[in-house]
């Protein structure tokens, strides 16, 4: 059954009782899967690249529109915002011309992706960087127009507008943001900022919150407006209580924070009763649905189509459901769902949730107090064991298969979802704790997996992991080697009354020792063909960004060297033939189609990085300050989309457990 592991990501702990009218339950072994920033956790960055000549900038006089910058709070000052690399002197000829005197320029850190694994990537494992949601480009005019009458829009000053939607956000859900009208490429920094007045870690698009190395989380990260000037990026508030929020955008120093107000959905009640604690009702499309206090209501609304996933993936794949979907029990926190399994006879141990299919209100029991993606792992995990307790009958399965069946179809379930590699991490981290498990000849025997009171007795926080992932991983070597209905028909038959070991016989043809010794040698080969494909395209890749690094470090050094033009000439000329061969590299390399997007973002990263490099050449091959002048334009873009391109490169890396 389910839980949670802070060090591992989710791993299941369970305490059930077997009985012929079956009861289960799942169990939370600690924390959730957090993703360390890139911050402070990589090797030393890139160098910045530095521009060619130019004159010194015409002061600039403030807009007496814009407002005086809000005082950050501490948590939020500790994050310093991205510089953008001030243009350096190179001599255009072998004797300078006379004028001010020229300082050694030195080079500019690129900015630090401040995060969108862990994920600490979620998950703390000490796995790496995490990539910021990235700008996604959208047509803007030169004066920026809001299309969307469902959004609210406040002036964020410059001429920048900050487009909000929903208008009015619910408790629970997703919330989009939109700055438009930026100064293309424009870093800027974004804190989310809670009733309280504390700002708020970020959670990534894989619901994963974003720490430093330290186990610190991240509340301000650095996004990048796109060659329009406009950046987006969204709040996933699965856990963002009601009240009056705000977003802090910083774009240099001019700093505005925008209110916004988080209310509960509004919905008919279906009953309102007392067990435990008070529970309102609500008539779903596919269940009903009781909650407590603490549960945004539209999680009510929201579950429902997960619900209806796994209710027909598991009939279209394997012909099994449910006579009726179970009512959904949905519990603010550990203590509330305490109180309820108290009057419903549960023991509950650490769990966090639980089914019952008999007695006092019969449905599945969860708390909610979890990121999304958690919330709806717990809520197929459990329905699961419903449908499989019908299967079998009401007789006892096998610990093993019975929860190696609930995490296979949860992981399936979620890889169908809106955001698959929300469940592809975390799926991978549970296949691969297992892997290493038959390597190092740590794998428990599946005869000491059998009994659910073992099961449950176990205290030892990765033998708790660890008999969870080998279960999934058991069910998983059944579905592919003896076909999705092998570990179906081995719960039939022992609901029929068939011992175990006539089970396993009758269903894949083999006895249940040669079936442990065959799974135990599948595990320690095992890996994923999909993943294979990406860590060969991804390291590829590094290949061709060390490439760059090494162009972005010479040039560094040629800045500060004193080269004559010739040199000079000589020098870019390598770097021009360097960033051409990556691009050769990139052409034709084999690309996953996982990875369409990321490549296509790296091709678009190295043609304007050798854009600008040709540029710099021709301006010492021709001495044109037209040429300076356009290169130095795109240091913006050079610096931006490096930054936004090794982020995703890393979060990509993440997701698959390669960091």
């Amino acid at each position: 059954m389910f839980s949670a592991n802070m060090l591992r990501g989710w791993a299941p702990l369970a305490l059930t009782v077997a009985l012929f009218l079956a009861f289960a339950a799942c169990a939370t072994a600690g924390g959730p899967l957090q993703q360390v920033a890139r911050t402070g956790n990589s090797a030393e960055p890139t160098q910045t690249p530095l521009a060619t000549p130019q004159p010194t900038p015409t002061p600039v006089t403030a807009d007496p529109q814009v407002e005086e910058a809000v005082p950050l709070t501490p948590a939020v000052a500790a994050v310093s915002s991205v510089t953008t690399p001030a243009p350096t002197v190179v001599p255009a000829s072998p004797t300078p011309t006379p004028g001010p005197t020229q300082t050694v320029p030195t080079p500019t850190a690129l900015p630090e992706p401040t995060p969108t694994p862990v994920p600490p990537a979620p998950p703390v494992p000490a796995l790496q960087p995490i990539p910021a949601p990235t700008p996604v480009p959208v047509p803007s005019a030169s004066a920026p127009a809001v299309t969307d009458p469902e959004a609210s829009v406040s002036d964020i000053g410059g001429g920048a507008l900050l487009r909000i939607s929903p208008r009015s956000p619910t408790a629970g859900r997703e919330i989009s943001f939109t700055a438009e009208g930026l100064t293309p490429w424009q870093p800027l920094d974004v804190t989310f900022i809670d009733p309280e007045g504390l700002a708020n870690n970020w959670i990534t698009a894989d619901d994963v919150r974003v720490v430093q190395s330290n186990g610190d989380p991240i509340t301000t990260i650095t996004l990048f407006a796109d060659g329009d000037g406009t950046a987006e990026w969204v709040r996933y508030g699965t856990q963002d209580v009601e009240g009056v929020w705000s977003v802090r955008v910083s774009l240099g120093d001019r700093i505005k924070a925008i209110d916004y107000n988080i209310g509960q959905l509004p919905l008919t009640t279906l009953e309102t009763f007392t067990l435990g604690t008070p529970l309102s009702g609500y008539r779903g499309s596919e269940s009903d649905v009781f909650y407590s206090q603490l549960v945004p209501s539209a999680l009510a609304v929201d579950l429902q189509p997960e619900l209806n996933a796994a209710s027909s993936l598991m009939e279209q794949r394997l012909g099994v459901s449910t006579e009726q979907v179970p009512e959904l029990y949905l519990l603010g926190n550990r203590d509330l769902l305490d109180l309820v399994s108290q009057a419903t006879g549960v023991d509950l141990g650490f769990e966090d949730g639980y089914y019952r299919n008999f007695g006092i209100k019969p449905g599945i029991y969860m708390r909610t107090d979890l990121l999304i993606t958690e919330v709806k792992r717990i809520m197929v995990h459990e329905y699961v064991h419903l449908v499989f307790d019908g299967v079998a009958q009401g007789r006892s399965l096998p610990a093993w298969l019975s929860e190696g069946l609930a995490k296979y179809y949860e992981f399936d379930v979620g890889l169908v979802g809106q955001r698959p590699n929300a469940t592809k991490l975390r799926q991978l981290r549970s296949a691969d704790e297992a892997r290493a498990a038959a390597k190092n000849g740590g794998l428990f025997p599946l005869p000491s997996l059998e009994n659910q009171l073992v099961w449950n007795g176990r205290t030892d926080a990765d033998e708790i992991g660890l008999q969870y992932s080998e279960a999934y991983m058991a069910v998983r070597y059944l579905t592919e080697t003896f076909g999705a209905q092998s570990p179906v028909n081995i719960a039939r038959s022992i609901g029929s009354g068939a011992s175990l070991q006539s089970a396993v016989l009758s269903a894949t043809g083999i006895d249940y020792a040669t079936l442990q010794l065959l799974f135990e040698n599948w595990l320690r080969d095992w890996n994923d063909l999909g993943r294979t494909d990406s860590q060969e395209y991804l390291a590829s890749l590094d290949d061709m960004l060390a490439t760059m690094d090494n162009v972005f470090d010479q040039r560094a050094v040629g800045l500060l060297s004193p080269f004559d033009r010739a040199q000079a000439i000589n020098a870019r000329t390598g770097f021009v033939d360097q960033a051409e061969s990556v691009l050769e590299l990139h052409r034709t390399v084999s690309i996953p189609d996982s990875q369409q997007s990321l490549h296509d973002e790296a091709g678009e990263f190295f043609n304007v990085v050798l854009e600008w490099l040709k540029l710099e050449l021709d301006h010492m091959e021709t001495r044109l300050d037209a040429r300076r002048l356009e290169a130095n334009a795109l240091i913006p873009e050079v610096d931006a989309r490096d930054t936004i391109l090794r982020r995703k490169v890393d979060n990509a890396k993440f997701v698959l457990n390669l960091l």
